[in-house]
């Protein structure tokens, strides 16, 4: 297996080459604490000099991306439904759902367990390639139990790339825009992100204005 420093140093070039800001190498003094992110699965994720929060490693390029957004956001911001916005990002090539499991309790005996299979979205090479999506693996505390959850984030740029193509059949422009404009977004950010006119995201904005 690749160890952390070898990962750096062969992505450093393409992140440059890709126009992604470089990732600088750690100190000898800091290698302890890299093996110990890399046996956690987190070694793309955080542990590099010079992070800052909300900076994520794209685990191919190497690419640093701020300003992403989980599924469910981002499905809440179009106005749709996490499972449909899942079918919008599948059509488009940018996940495709595998078979899965998790350990629940039995309904007839809480005490025993049994496994759950259900679908999950999981994002494909070619997104991850073309910085649309970036899959990450968090630690969370649930209850008495720590478990490793794992995540799919949408960069700003699988966000446009998503919104132009479903957002017009997803709902009213009036919802959208509002959605949007909620979430601290300009009006020209709305017309980049969703494709529609200045005037139309202007009228809108207008009309949420003087209905508020």
């Amino acid at each position: 297996m690749t160890s952390y420093r070898e990962w750096l140093e062969g992505h450093r070039a393409v992140a440059e080459a890709r126009g992604g800001k470089p990732i600088r190498p750690p100190a000898a003094e800091e290698e302890r604490r890299y093996k110990r992110a890399e046996a956690e699965g987190r070694e793309h994720l955080r542990d590099y000099r010079g992070r800052r929060p909300g900076e994520i490693v794209n685990p191919i390029t190497g690419e640093i991306a701020t300003g992403c957004l989980t599924s469910a956001k981002l499905a809440n911001a179009s106005g749709m439904t996490s499972p449909k916005l899942t079918d919008h990002m599948e059509a488009l090539g940018l996940v495709h759902r595998v078979l899965a499991w998790k350990s629940v309790s039995m309904v007839c005996a809480p005490e025993l367990r049994k496994p759950q299979y259900y679908h999950k979205p999981e994002a494909s090479r070619w997104a991850v390639e073309n910085g649309y999506c970036i899959p990450i693996k968090i630690t969370r505390s649930i209850g008495f139990e720590t478990q490793r959850l794992e995540m799919l984030l949408v960069t700003p740029e699988g966000q446009r790339y998503i919104t132009q193509r479903t957002v017009k059949k997803a709902g009213k422009v009036g919802h959208v825009v509002g959605q949007l404009l909620e979430q601290g977004r300009s009006q020209a950010e709305i017309v980049e992100l969703t494709g529609y006119s200045k005037q139309l995201v202007n009228y809108h904005t207008k009309k949420l204005q003087k209905a508020a």
